[in-house]
């Protein structure tokens, strides 16, 4: 590693259970020798549901708006209304 002895040792803390998040845990030897380093679990077995999308509000046409004048188009048009909602053209 590119750091000393100072940052490996805030580091270590900073993972441990008694200072930090909490993974990994220093376990005591005695007898002058070094500490046990165990690295816990942090994944889960299962996998989270992936939460439902809103349902699509309906469509309601806006009263005040004349559609009277419009005139068809000549060329047929496709309206990909999903992407018209997403850009809150509406």
């Amino acid at each position: 590693m590119t750091f000393g002895r100072d940052k490996a040792m805030k580091l270590l803390a900073e993972l441990d259970t008694k200072k930090g998040v909490g993974l990994i845990e220093r376990i005591k030897q005695g007898r002058g020798k070094s500490k046990k380093i165990y690295v816990k679990r942090f994944t889960t077995r299962t996998v989270p549901s992936k939460p439902a999308p809103p349902p699509p509000e309906p469509f309601v046409p806006i009263p005040q708006v004349d559609f009277s004048n419009v005139q068809p188009s000549k060329k047929p048009t496709l309206i990909i209304l999903d992407s018209v909602v997403n850009k809150n053209v509406l």
